[in-house]
């Protein structure tokens, strides 16, 4: 088993609770004395047994998830994605492609008819909100469908789609018709519309989030208390699943207090004990009212992550260590909530598989800086990747976010570069991808079905307790390969020595590598700043490989049967 997600965090925290600083510390890491006689000495130990089939891999857990850039993404001439930016979208090789509508402050003011139809015949899908008018522009859920379906046809597997729904200022009549129109025939009164639209055939949206962090909003969108939105939760649910039975409705579950203040900003990333129903309540908490009211007909509880604000606020060791000392905890805890409030045997064990359609090492919020996308963010969402393999309870999970029309159009307030993996040109002729998507082109190299058992031992820990490396190993099951991703979350190198058990591999496999300075990503003016490395690298029953400090590691294994 992959030791660290529950053996080493019980371990380590138990002893060094020391809690966490908000300045950032000068020089970074700060291990603790076995730690730092450890550091980079080959006592630090991986074995890997390929005769223990821990999981399968769901390959959605590679997901990224749209924003900003919808519109120009689409080749509105041509009614395709732009054949370049497809080619960058199939090196992520994810099963989860969505999500629309887009930040919170859109889904909650989004109306979806307003973008269907001729495009001139369009209208403001966000009458209230107009921060993002510019950027998202009026292509809309027709596009976003087209979209899933050339991705489908293009990696030749039924990739999962999502949308969320806005709960806050819209209705369940809408989402009910939204639901019709996305996946109802063409017999259907939406769904005759959407043949009337070009597209005879459903899209089939598998799953449907009941808004975007509807615990707050910015830019006064409204906010919901527990009681309110788990009513919305049930009213909203029957109405879209009389449309459709087979769709998926996940509702929200708070992982975070976060209402945009500089006092909130700084909890990211930490363990809640749950958001009350009310505010000031002591009665019961958000989830648990979600649960008793619609427990019965939803299918899945999604939560949202991001572990700090920024790097000016939070320390190194704090945003690293945030996976296991706030993320984790917080999905323990929703399992026991599901299985105290779930109203029914069935129910428990259906609401115990969770859903992430987002999340950030690093958020990005104020002050805007643009290390979630760089080095810093990469190795930090590197991190929660392992996390995510090591579990049998997470459905699917998308990072925050996939694409961005940059450095035009102006927005007020920048925020793309703090989020997104591709930045492209407004006509389409050419598109970069940051740190964070070569991170991910290498977790999609290194993807294989199924996860294999990995211990870790004698592993330096920062003083938070978290060890510093995280080590995934994924293998075809049949002996045919064998590969391992290697996290190094510090920054100093480490050189581990990794033993194989039950699989002999050609002595030749490849080595791939993510690495640099943690504000190391790619801007038009350096775009080749961080690239995913690739070389020939000699393995055998044992051997080292040395990783560098803030890095990103795959070795790819062909078994020599």
């Amino acid at each position: 088993m992959h030791k660290i997600s529950r053996r080493l965090f019980l371990k380590y925290s138990a002893g060094a609770m020391l809690g966490y600083t908000v300045q950032a510390r000068e020089g970074g890491i700060s291990e603790t004395d076995a730690g730092r006689k450890q550091m980079g000495q080959s006592d630090l130990y991986i074995s890997i047994d390929n005769e223990k089939i821990e999981r399968d891999a769901r390959r959605s857990l590679l997901g990224e998830g749209l924003i900003f850039g919808l519109s120009y993404m689409w080749d509105e001439k041509n009614q395709c994605m732009w054949p370049r930016l497809m080619a960058m979208l199939k090196e992520l090789d994810a099963d989860f492609f969505g999500h629309l509508g887009g930040p919170g402050m859109w889904v909650h003011d989004y109306h979806w008819k307003n973008c269907i139809g001729p495009m001139e015949k369009r209208r403001d899908p966000t009458p209230r909100l107009h921060v993002f008018d510019d950027v998202n522009g009026k292509a809309g859920t027709h596009e976003y469908g087209l979209m899933l379906e050339e991705y489908r046809n293009a990696m030749g597997r039924d990739a999962l789609g999502s949308i969320q729904v806005n709960i806050m200022t819209g209705t369940a009549g809408d989402a009910a018709d939204w639901v019709e129109y996305m996946n109802g025939s063409s017999h259907t009164r939406w769904g005759a519309i959407r043949s009337e639209n070009g597209h005879r055939e459903p899209f089939n949206v598998q799953y449907w989030e009941l808004g975007n962090q509807p615990h707050f909003t910015f830019a006064n969108m409204g906010r919901l208390t527990g009681v309110e939105y788990a009513e919305r939760v049930r009213e909203f649910t029957t109405a879209m699943k009389e449309r459709d039975p087979t769709i998926k409705v996940a509702a929200y579950m708070p992982f975070f207090a976060f209402d945009s203040t500089v006092a909130e900003a700084i909890k990211l990333g930490s363990a809640i004990d749950g958001i009350p129903g009310k505010p000031g309540s002591d009665g019961p908490t958000w989830t648990e009212l979600v649960l008793r009211e619609s427990g019965n007909i939803i299918d899945a509880l999604g939560f949202h992550w991001y572990g700090a604000a920024n790097s000016r606020v939070h320390s190194h060791e704090y945003i690293m260590s945030s996976a296991y000392k706030g993320l984790l905890p917080n999905i323990e805890r929703a399992r026991r909530v599901v299985a105290e409030f779930a109203p029914s045997d069935e129910s428990r064990e259906r609401l115990g598989r969770f859903v992430c359609p987002e999340y950030g090492g690093i958020s990005g919020n104020s002050p805007i800086g643009e290390t979630a996308t760089a080095i810093y963010g990469s190795v930090a969402n590197s991190r929660l990747l392992h996390l995510f393999f090591s579990r049998d309870d997470i459905l699917y999970a998308a990072r925050f976010g996939l694409f961005a029309p940059y450095p035009e159009p102006k927005m007020i307030r920048e925020m793309r570069t703090a989020y997104v993996a591709i930045h492209g040109r407004l006509d389409g002729s050419d598109f970069l991808g940051t740190a964070a998507y070569e991170m991910k082109r290498l977790w999609a190299k290194a993807y294989q079905p199924k996860v294999m058992s990995v211990d870790i031992d004698r592993c330096p820990c920062f003083s938070t307790g978290i060890p510093v490396l995280d080590a995934t190993a994924l293998g075809s099951g049949d002996g045919k390969a064998l590969n391992l991703v290697l996290t190094n979350t510090s920054q100093k190198a480490l050189l581990p020595k990794v033993s194989l058990n039950g699989f002999r591999s050609k002595p030749i496999a490849e080595r791939l590598l993510v690495c640099g300075d943690l504000n190391d990503d790619n801007r038009w003016d350096d775009r080749s700043n961080v690239l995913l490395q690739t070389e020939e690298f000699s393995v055998g029953n044992e051997f080292k490989i040395k990783l560098p400090p803030n890095s990103i590691n795959a070795v790819l294994m062909k078994g020599d049967k």
